[in-house]
């Protein structure tokens, strides 16, 4: 993936590339990114704040969107079908069809340690409950999408 950065006045240009390797990996994606703003010589505007509001802002890292919307969803999406297990079965709701459980409490576990693994900064403090949060948020977007009228 081609990154590109163009100075709002000047209309200087800068380039770099993420190579789809650390692009598709789950656990390598945010560190591919702030590899790509550290040769765009943007993480020093990323320190103060001053980057457009839908790439970051002066929130820890763990508010970035490329943290909420695109690798702990995905991180979510490749290792979900290894802890599939039996989920809380009701009648009413279910009726007789059984669900496998969406937030397996070793699951989320796992997907926290491997976060703080490759980002200790951002995820030292991080919970459980708040990266189920994240998922709950992402589940909701596809279910909506998946729903929606072509």
């Amino acid at each position: 993936m081609e990154v590109t950065a163009v100075h709002g006045e000047t209309r200087e240009e800068r380039k770099t590339v993420i190579r789809g390797e650390e692009f598709h990996n789950p656990a390598r994606k945010a560190a591919a990114w702030k590899n790509a703003f550290e040769e765009l010589q943007l993480s020093e505007l990323l320190n103060l704040g001053s980057v457009h509001k839908g790439v970051a802002s002066r929130r820890s890292e763990s508010a970035w969107p490329a943290f909420t919307q695109h690798i702990i969803p995905e991180l979510y999406e490749f290792m979900y079908p290894h802890y599939r297990k039996q989920g809380h079965h009701s009648a009413k709701r279910d009726g007789l069809k059984v669900r496998h459980a969406l937030f397996p409490k070793e699951l989320l576990e796992h997907m926290l340690a491997v976060l703080r693994l490759d980002h200790p900064e951002t995820f030292g403090l991080a919970t459980t409950a708040q990266l189920k949060a994240v998922i709950q948020r992402h589940l909701d977007r596809k279910r909506q999408s998946t729903n929606s009228p072509q």
